[in-house]
């Protein structure tokens, strides 16, 4: 397997398995699960600094792979003849909380309660398993 360089650590590589190793010694560091359940390591850049990375987040800048527990579920919104589509439920709550009364955190609430219609927007969620765009990608 080969291994890319972390570019905020650059002493350190980590391959797609994600594995961490150090660059001159060969060493494999190993993870620390952190209280809400993701992999942690301690990467030391010298004059005594360290910084803290998350398996997913380095996966996903150094080699694309995203590793959420849960998938984004896409929904479209509509009212009158506007009909939107957004690719998680995060992004529709952000545009909700900028032309409704409702704040990111209101308008999340009522989407993650599975809402069909929030104040004037008639909400469809889109199960990723029957959309036939995302069919045998996931």
């Amino acid at each position: 397997m080969s291994y890319e360089i972390i570019p905020q650590a650059p002493r350190y590589e980590m391959n797609v398995a994600g594995t961490i190793r150090n660059r001159t010694t060969g060493k494999i560091l190993k993870w620390q699960i952190s209280p809400h359940g993701t992999k942690t390591a301690q990467l030391y850049l010298g004059d005594k600094k360290k910084i803290c990375v998350t398996l997913p987040n380095l996966l996903w800048q150094l080699h694309g792979r995203c590793t959420s527990k849960v998938a984004a579920i896409p929904c479209s919104i509509k009212k009158g003849t506007r009909c939107l589509r957004f690719d998680s439920m995060s992004d529709c709550a952000r545009f909700l909380a900028k032309v409704t009364h409702y704040n990111y955190g209101g308008a999340y609430r009522n989407l993650a309660s599975r809402r069909t219609k929030i104040v004037d927007w008639e909400i469809r969620y889109i199960d990723p398993k029957e959309n036939p765009v995302t069919k045998g990608i996931v």
